[in-house]
């Protein structure tokens, strides 16, 4: 690789890094603030970067919401799937998925809170997680796993419990093993037995890292 490609790779790396700083920072602001409010000052502030730095990255507050919410839709789904897809049984990989989403937001609460209030379900990065939970879905139902009567009923069930088992979390009002008992209570759901569906959402699964932790939150 010659000088000019190298610098060009660094100077690339650089620009990722500032611009997952800033999404970083505004994703806990818009948390605590609400998506409506303006909080431009506030995240050059929690990042401690300039306004002209700012600007080269996110014209508006508008922008800066949907860059987040197709950031974090998109993170958190590729981040996911790669586990998810280690397992050959479509009931285990759903269930992988749900407690990895639902893991992810108990790590990170702002991340929980933010999902909440943008009704993530709606933003640009859902036909991804919808993509993907389809597929699984789908093998299900033609492997004889699942026993439910159209995918989109599996769809906004699924996603339904997800988006009220993330508020639960928000408010701080979910018991430690809650996402192995919303994985368990979607597989119920699903058609898979109780005693199965209890043991699939309690199989060992790795850990993911967000580009949103904090020290703090990484160490916990």
């Amino acid at each position: 690789m010659n000088p000019p490609d190298h610098r060009v790779r660094v100077a690339a790396e650089r620009r990722q890094r500032m611009r997952e700083r800033l999404m970083g920072s505004a994703l806990h602001v818009f948390a605590q603030q609400g998506l409506h409010a303006t909080v431009i000052d506030d995240v050059i502030k929690a990042a401690d970067v300039s306004r002209g730095t700012f600007y080269k990255y996110f014209r508006t507050n508008d922008e800066l919401v949907e860059a987040i919410s197709v950031s974090v839709g998109d993170y958190l789904i590729r981040l996911i799937d790669p586990v998810v897809q280690e397992q050959k049984d479509p009931a285990l990989r759903v269930a992988c998925g749900v407690r990895l989403c639902l893991m992810a937001g108990r790590t990170i609460p702002d991340l929980a809170r933010f999902v909440v209030r943008a009704a993530w379900q709606q933003s640009p990065a859902s036909s991804l997680a919808q993509a993907y939970l389809s597929r699984d879905i789908q093998s299900g139902m033609e492997a004889g796993r699942f026993d439910i009567l159209n995918l989109r009923a599996a769809l906004d069930l699924v996603f339904g419990a997800v988006m009220s088992a993330l508020n639960s979390i928000a408010e701080k009002e979910a018991p430690e093993a809650h996402a192995e008992a919303i994985a368990g209570a979607i597989l119920m759901s699903l058609g898979i037995g109780k005693a199965e569906a209890r043991r699939l959402a309690k199989v060992a699964i790795p850990a993911i890292v967000l580009p949103w932790q904090t020290e703090d939150e990484v160490e916990a």
